[in-house]
C-alpha cells in the first residue's frame, strides 16, 4: 500500500537532486529497484519497532494490567503515529532519493545540512560534516556527544535523519 506514495514522492525528490547535480532525471530500473528496497526496509523496520513496543507492554505490566495498556498504546498509534510516521519518511525518504540521485550523478561527496534555527545540538555536531558518497556520517554503535549528552547511533547513517525529528538534509560536498 506504500509504494504508489513513495514511488510518486521519490520521483520528485531524485528529480530535484538528479538536475540539482546536472544528471538525467529519468526514471530507472535501478531507482525502481532502490525504492522497492526502500519501502520493504521501512515496512520491517515499523513491523519490528510495533511488536518490540507490544512486548515490553506485555513484559513489563502486571497480568491485570496488560489489556488496558495495550488498548492505550493502540488509541496512542491511531491518534499520533500516521503523522510520526509521515514526519520521518519525508525526511528519511528525501536523504536516501537524494543521495541515490547523487551517486547515480557522479557526486564523490556529499555534506550534511542543518535545515534551521531549531536544530538539535547533535545536528549542529554534524552541520557541514563532508563523507565520501558511499560512506556513513555516523557508524552503528558510536555516540555523538552534544552539550545536552550523547545520541547512540544504532543504525549506520548515510543521510539524515539522524534521530526522530531530525529535519536535516544532505547536498553535495566539497
Amino acid at each position: 500500500a506504500m509504494l504508489p506514495v513513495v514511488r510518486s514522492y521519490a520521483r520528485e525528490i531524485y528529480t530535484q537532486a538528479a538536475l540539482e547535480v546536472g544528471f538525467p532525471p529519468e526514471f530507472t530500473p535501478d531507482l525502481e529497484e532502490f525504492i522497492r528496497g526502500y519501502v520493504s526496509v521501512s515496512a520491517t523496520q515499523h513491523a519490528r519497532t510495533s511488536r518490540q513496543e507490544l512486548q515490553s507492554i506485555i513484559s513489563t505490566t502486571s497480568f491485570t494490567e496488560v489489556l488496558n495498556a495495550l488498548e492505550l498504546k493502540l488509541a496512542e498509534w491511531l491518534d499520533k503515529r500516521a503523522q510520526k510516521m509521515a514526519n520521518r519518511q519525508t525526511t528519511e525518504g528525501n536523504g536516501a532519493f537524494t543521495k541515490f540521485a547523487y551517486v547515480a550523478g557522479g557526486v564523490i561527496s556529499l555534506r550534511w545540512v542543518t535545515a534551521g534555527s531549531a536544530t538539535c545540538p547533535f545536528c549542529k555536531k554534524l552541520n557541514g560534516r563532508n563523507i565520501i558518497a558511499s560512506g556513513n556520517f555516523l557508524e552503528a554503535g558510536t555516540a555523538l556527544e552534544s552539550d545536552e549528552g550523547k545520541l547512540k547511533v544504532q543504525r549506520n547513517v548515510g543521510h539524515p535523519p539522524a534521530h526522530p525529528g531530525c529535519d536535516c538534509f544532505i547536498s553535495p560536498g566539497t
